[in-house]
């Protein structure tokens, strides 16, 4: 592996890279920085190590300069052959945990939309390695199903798995990522639970007036309303006229 990538290169001129908008910031790049390079390696301990360090430290920035940060950090590193690129997925993927972990479903979105236009580009760039086939199968049932279970990414699943299918089709896709079962699932952050009572959520819908649920809904039920008929010596109304 090259001593020194153009995926850490910190030369903040370049567009790549946001610039950092205070010192404080800048340390937090740097950390990050850090975790990820420290993540390429062979060594599954060390590796693991790393990723959710990265992960923890990406999540504790709220700033749209740090986000674009390590969006573009990940983007940069998925390009250089000279690292593992495999650690820019595994390391979205531990960043989305951290976010929902927290309960913060506004910063696993705003995740979700600057990663939107290059996460199938990230997947791929992991792929072309050597030992795709084993990628390919740990993206399918490590990553993307679960990513589908939870409501992660989900404009973008179909097409990442697609792309996997095209690239390593001797690694059988998965039955819950094939086309028709691709339907929108409820995220964890959600008010409803995935076959549970739906009481609650029933609950949770703004009533609308003249209209009840249940057994009740037969005495509060609007009637339907009858065609106009004009009472003896009474004026029938006149049709608007258009111009």
């Amino acid at each position: 592996m090259a001593s020194k990538s153009s995926a850490f290169d910190e030369d903040w001129r370049r567009d790549d890279l946001p610039f950092p908008s205070n010192k404080e910031e800048f340390k937090e790049f740097q950390s990050f920085d850090n975790a990820l390079k420290g993540a390429q390696t062979a060594d599954k301990d060390i590796l693991s190590a790393n990723i959710n360090r990265a992960a923890r430290i990406a999540t504790s920035m709220r700033t749209e300069t740090g986000i674009i940060h390590v969006v573009r950090r990940l983007c940069l590193v998925s390009k250089d052959a000279s690292l593992f690129r495999e650690t820019a997925v595994f390391t979205i993927d531990s960043i989305l945990r951290h976010a929902t972990r927290r309960k913060d479903k506004a910063l696993r979105k705003l995740f979700e939309a600057h990663l939107q236009d290059q996460l199938c580009d990230i997947f791929q760039r992991a792929l072309q390695d050597s030992n795709c086939e084993d990628l390919a199968q740990k993206f399918y049932s490590s990553i993307l199903v679960k990513w589908k279970d939870k409501g992660w990414c989900e404009p973008e699943i179909n097409a990442v798995a697609e792309m996997i299918q095209k690239l390593v089709p001797s690694v059988r896709r998965p039955d819950e990522l094939k086309g028709e079962d691709l339907v929108p699932s409820f995220s964890p952050d959600d008010d409803m639970v995935k076959g549970g009572d739906t009481t609650n959520v029933m609950k949770s819908v703004p009533h609308t007036p003249g209209y009840g649920f249940g057994a009740e809904s037969r005495k509060t039920q609007p009637m339907t309303p009858q065609p106009y008929t004009p009472m003896m010596g009474q004026p029938v109304p006149m049709t608007p006229v258009t111009a």
